[in-house]
């Protein structure tokens, strides 16, 4: 019996330090793509770089604020991209939000890997000023709420070539710690999950069987 608990012990550990070590590569490669991604801002002059926060512990996000006078700061970042020639894919979410999808391929040089796809969230927080938060794809099928109010809230799902966006209703729902499924499309379902007190707490999405994505 020791000898059982002893294995059951140490296996738990090497879980542990296995997670410990995919999240430090993770970590890196999204503190890395942030540099690359601040290196070509820094190349263009109509925008300038307010703060950057990278995060060592908690989420697997960073951020950069940013400032610009352009009139259109949507395709001013887009012109980035173009300029720096890489790969990217768009959706508009509302009028204050954007997100893309961008291909940083073999700039990254922690990454070993000929393509590095990362999510950048652009939210303009007003005329001028505006926010960048970064972070990875690493799933076939990825996604993010995007607006969250008690009887609506708001996703957008990747799966690798499209973007798209769903609205899911929330009126009379059972919003119990359970939660409760709901169907997007003929592709994709949705499980939400309620704090207790009734507020989103979480979601999360996953392609139905048999379904063909992209």
């Amino acid at each position: 019996m020791k000898k059982s608990s002893e294995d059951f012990v140490k296996s738990v550990k090497e879980k542990v330090n296995q997670q410990k070590n995919i999240e430090i590569i993770q970590r890196n490669l999204l503190h890395d793509s942030l540099d690359y991604f601040s290196s070509l801002v820094r190349e263009d002059d109509e925008v300038e770089i307010k703060s950057q926060k990278k995060f060592e512990s908690g989420e697997l996000s960073c951020f950069l604020n940013l400032y610009s006078e352009a009139d259109d700061i949507p395709e001013l970042i887009k012109s980035i991209f173009d300029l720096a020639g890489l790969e990217y894919k768009i959706l508009d979410l509302d009028s204050k939000k954007i997100i893309y999808c961008v291909n940083f391929g073999q700039n990254i040089l922690s990454s070993p890997h000929d393509n590095n796809w990362i999510f950048i969230e652009l939210y303009l927080r007003g005329k001028h000023i505006f926010e960048c938060r970064f972070f990875l794809k690493i799933g076939s099928v990825d996604y993010g709420l995007y607006e969250n109010k008690y009887f609506n809230i708001k996703v957008w799902v990747f799966d690798g070539v499209f973007f798209s966006k769903y609205e899911i209703p929330l009126i009379n729902v059972s919003r119990n710690r359970r939660g409760i499924k709901r169907e997007l499309d003929e592709k994709y379902t949705s499980y939400i999950k309620f704090d207790p007190v009734g507020e989103v707490e979480s979601i999360k999405i996953s392609k139905k069987k048999g379904s063909k994505i992209g």
